[in-house]
This record gives structure tokens, sequence and C-alpha cells, in this order.
């Protein structure tokens, strides 16, 4: 078969016309998905992403192996012309090549005179899917693609399981069968459809060794001398951090087509985003988000219901400054402190602490002042150093950014997978990104975020561990317990 460098090429080879005996009628050089998969699949398969929260050389040429023994039998006695007419009338549903023909003919020859007509068996492990329930899978994978949507070896699971339930759901594993569409499956998918993965790349230079221990040390003392000095409970112990969600957000990771020269992704270079700052207690639980929108009224806001104890506001740029610093203050963190103090039996005048970067909304006297009004101590992490010594960016971030990346994608595939089913060409599709939509969807996906990251306490903790501030802490409470008991057995 003749090499396809450029995917939209593969494409465009949709209406060739074969020279067999079918004659001028159009056979389909794929199974696109308006002709492959129905509006009844399309519905099932958009439902499996949404609840999902990633050789040969042409897959929609894909024939089967029988197929082409049958048929280059047949040619080896008979010529390629006879067998291009024959098998074009007796399976309408492939293209079949001169070029592949010819092939054919050639490998059963050879096979035959070395007595080992086996040896053109397809070797390996037969997919789990038919041939037409694969078709239907690699057609959605190749639509979304084309349309600038990131595929993931998750994302061609769902897409999968989605095409299985359409078609034949008891066959799956969790439906009573025996199909169960892994990691594996999809990465074999991938690789018969000549897909590999991408990625743009950074560099950074790391800190030595003996720098990171010397400031570790000395963040601990800090922390540990004011855990002694206050007697701070691990629920008064807070972590905050502002971190950009951006709106468009498909990843730096997509699989393509191998060989092609670009790995154009839609919407990669979208600016557009909000600031939430994400607030944490050293016990895992997860305080009401702050959502900074862009705009100078209230009508940037998303028209969304986002619960009461959210703190969600705007600022020219939505970056986070000592007015919205201080807001989150009165309207997350003091109402949590006050709480929990009044759920444990303190008095006001119990002191807390927060631990935060060194930002110049936060890192100032008006900041610092009110928390000192309102007996509350602050500790600064490292400067540069967030990646090492900061709970929530260690653990939290990276896994919210991804949650809200997977939502995005898989909101992606069901536009892409909507105008498949309506008869739409993949390379015809186009996605709107624009903000009236898009701004709705994104809070909905933040909440689905507040949701879960509510249920990750271990997530938390695990941050607050690798910090180092766990060890911190709890040097600091073996002090405590000491001087309280000096006669105990630790003493």
């Amino acid at each position: 078969m003749a090499k396809v460098k450029d995917l939209r090429n593969y494409f465009a080879t949709a209406t060739k016309k074969t020279n067999g005996a079918s004659g001028d009628k159009e056979l389909p050089f794929l199974s696109s998905a308006s002709g492959s998969v129905n509006q009844a699949e399309i519905s099932i398969i958009n439902k499996e992403m949404q609840s999902s929260c990633k050789h040969r050389k042409h897959y929609n040429t894909f024939i089967p192996e029988r197929i082409k023994i049958e048929v280059g039998e047949y040619a080896l006695l008979n010529g390629t012309k006879s067998a291009l007419a024959k098998f074009g009338k007796k399976y309408p549903k492939y293209t079949f090549l001169r070029t592949s023909v010819n092939n054919w003919k050639v490998k059963i020859g050879k096979d035959k005179k070395q007595n080992n007509v086996t040896a053109y068996k397809k070797k390996g492990r037969p997919n789990l899917l038919e041939d037409d329930l694969l078709t239907k899978v690699k057609d959605v994978v190749t639509g979304v693609r084309m349309a600038g949507g990131v595929i993931s070896r998750r994302m061609v699971m769902a897409i999968g399981t989605g095409v299985v339930k359409a078609n034949c759901p008891s066959k799956l594993k969790e439906l009573g069968g025996h199909i169960e569409l892994t990691e594996g499956w999809a990465r074999s998918v991938l690789k018969s459809m000549a897909w590999s993965k991408r990625k743009g790349t950074t560099g950074k230079i790391e800190p030595s060794k003996q720098f990171l221990l010397e400031e570790k040390l000395t963040f601990q003392r800090i922390i540990s001398t004011i855990i002694e000095e206050h007697d701070i409970p691990k629920e008064l112990i807070l972590n905050l951090d502002q971190t950009p969600l951006s709106y468009v957000s498909p990843g730096k990771y997509t699989f393509n087509p191998k060989g092609a020269k670009t790995v154009p992704i839609k919407g990669v270079d979208d600016k557009r985003q909000i600031t939430a700052t994400f607030t944490v207690s050293m016990t895992g639980k997860f305080l009401p988000i702050q959502l900074i929108y862009e705009g100078k009224t209230k009508r940037c806001l998303p028209k969304f219901k986002f619960p009461g104890n959210f703190n969600v506001t705007y600022s020219d740029n939505h970056w986070s400054n000592t007015e919205k610093s201080i807001e989150l203050l009165e309207k997350v963190i003091f109402p949590y402190l006050k709480q929990v103090k009044e759920s444990l039996h303190f008095p006001k005048e119990q002191m807390s602490f927060i631990i935060m970067d060194t930002f110049k909304g936060q890192d100032n006297d008006l900041f610092l002042d009110l928390c000192k009004k309102n007996f509350c101590q602050v500790a600064i992490v490292p400067h540069n150093l967030t990646n090492k010594f900061q709970p929530l960016d260690i653990t939290v971030n990276k896994p919210a950014k991804s949650f809200i990346s997977n939502k995005y994608n898989e909101w992606f595939a069901k536009q892409v997978s909507k105008q498949l089913g309506q008869g739409i060409q993949p390379a015809d599709v186009k996605v709107s990104l624009g903000l009236v939509e898009l701004k709705v969807m994104h809070a909905k996906w933040i909440l689905d975020l507040y949701h879960y990251l509510c249920s990750q306490k271990v997530i938390i903790l695990n941050g607050f561990k690798a910090a180092g501030i766990t060890e911190a802490v709890e040097t600091a409470k073996a002090v405590l317990q000491r001087v309280e008991n000096p006669y105990s057995q630790d003493a």
C-alpha cells in the first residue's frame, strides 16, 4: 500500500473509485464515522466518555487476514485483475488495491513454494473487538484527532466501551460478558493505527541536594518553632496556593500518526483562564475554592450556581492581588477557622497557622496584619521552591489541572461525536470554543473537581508529608508532649 504522510490526505481518498468490476461506483476508502456510527451509538459513546473524569498503515483499510489469504490465493490462480473484480463484489465493504493484491499473491506464492502456507496467518492475539466494531472505534478516534482534540489511552477506552455498549453490551465484562477494554487494549489499538505519543518539552535546572537540604531544615525549624510556641492543632494548620485553570486545556500529549511533521492540537495556545485559590488543612480537609474571573463587573461571572461558601469574584486580569487575598481570608479562611475552634471548644484567641507562597498579594503588611489580628501565624515557603515545599503544589495542583483537562477532552470528543453522527466528515468537523458555552461547562467541571478533591484526603496529607511539614509538626508535638509530661517513657 502507498504510504500516507498526511492524515488529511488519508481522508481525501474517501471518494476514490476502483477500476475493477464495480465500474464507476464510488467505494469508500474508509468507513467514515457518519456511515459506521449511528445516532444511537453516538449517544452511548458520548455518555461513556463523560463517565470515564488516552502496523497497519491505514486503519480504515483494515482487511482481515483470512480475506487477504483468500484474495491472494485466487489472484495466484486467476490473476490480479480477475481477483479485483470478484472480491470487489463479494466484499464491497473493503477497498482492494491492485498493489496490495499483487503483494498478497506474491506472498502466497512464496509460502506455497516453501510448503508453509500458515506462515501468512496473522501473528499475535486477535483483537477483543470484531472488525466492524474496531473500525467504528478507530473512526471516532480519528475524528476527534482531526478536529484538534487530544487522544489518550483513557479516551480510546471510553470510546471503545461506548461502541460495545451500543452494539453488543452483554459482551462487556462489567455486564456479565468476557470483554474488558483495558489500557493495554487501547495501546494495541493505537499501535495498529501507527500512532505514537508526542509532547512538547521544556528544560529546568534542579538545585543541588545540599541547597535543598539546608532550605528544608530552615523551613522545618520555622514551622516547629511556631507550633511549639502556640500549640497549634493540625485542624488549624492550613496551606493555600493560587493556580490557573484554563478554559481550554487539551494538554501537551496526544497520540498521532507516526512521521507527521506537525502535531496540531486545537486550543494548545489558548491563554484564556481563571485563577483558583485552593486551601487545605493538615487533617486533609479541602476548603471552598476562591475563583477569580477576568472582568470589571459581575457580568463576567458564569451563569452557574456555585456553593454559597465559594468565593466567586473577579479582577481586571483574573490574577489574585492583595484585595482578593484579603477577600479570601474574610470569606473562606476565617469562617472555617472560627467553625473549627467552636467545634473543638477552643477560645477565639487560639492561634492558627497558614503556610503560603512568597506572593506579593499576600506577603505584605495589610494581609499579614489582618492575619495577626485574627490570631493567625504565617510561614512563607522558600522562594522558587514551591515544587519542593508547597504541599498543594506537590500533590494537588497537577491532579486538579489534569482533572479539568480530562473533562475538557471528554466534552470536546462529545462535540466531535455529535457532528460525526450527523453525517459530517471528520475533516469538516469544527468545535466552537466560544466562552458563552465554555464558561458554564468550565464552572461545572470545577464543581466536579471540588467534590473529587473533598474525597481525596490522602492526596492532601501526602502533600504535607512530602513537603516535610508533617515531620516538623510531629517533632514539635513530641517536644510539647515531653514538656507536659516530663516523666513519660518517651522523655
